[in-house]
């Protein structure tokens, strides 16, 4: 939409870093979706479990999504291509992970759907006791996804701003 309207090039010629650009244009959504997981935890009175590892998944889902969102928007050419590349995406992120215990090659494609770790991690510090189970493994994977999303985002949007 930015490139649409013509303002994301009034934005590169402003004096930001591209990491205070995409902080920026990640802050709100990242508090609204933290307001809504807090009403829901709130409003379901799911209080119990590792509220921190629950947080913490919670947090790099989010970041993770955002920039996931970041970069379809800087490579689409329209916004009718970024709503159809991002439901797309959507759906895989959601309808893997949920639908992988129904058949063998949904439970392959789960393990390299990011959005897996995000579930599962959530699951085990909310449901589980984790002295028995290993919650470390899907921490360290969607860091490092994140992280990875972090890098091409930054990348992206540099080479965005020197065209």
């Amino acid at each position: 939409e930015e490139r649409e309207k013509h303002t994301l090039d009034a934005l590169f010629l402003t004096p930001t870093t591209t990491t205070e650009l995409i902080v920026g244009k990640c802050l709100f959504s990242f508090v609204l979706q933290h307001a809504t997981v807090l009403a829901m935890v709130a409003l379901n009175g799911r209080w119990d479990g590792n509220q921190p590892y629950f947080w913490l998944f919670v947090s790099l889902g989010s970041v993770m999504f955002l920039l996931v969102g970041l970069f379809i928007a800087a490579v689409a050419e329209t916004q009718a291509s970024v709503n159809a590349m991002g439901s797309s995406l959507f759906l895989c992120f959601q309808m893997i992970p949920t639908l992988s215990a129904t058949n063998d090659l949904l439970r392959m494609a789960a393990n390299v759907v990011p959005s897996t770790y995000v579930l599962r991690g959530i699951r085990k510090a909310l449901f589980l006791d984790l002295a028995k189970v290993d919650i470390l493994g899907d921490l360290l994977i969607l860091a490092v996804v994140t992280g990875l999303l972090y890098l091409i985002t930054r990348i992206v949007f540099r080479r965005m701003q020197m065209a």
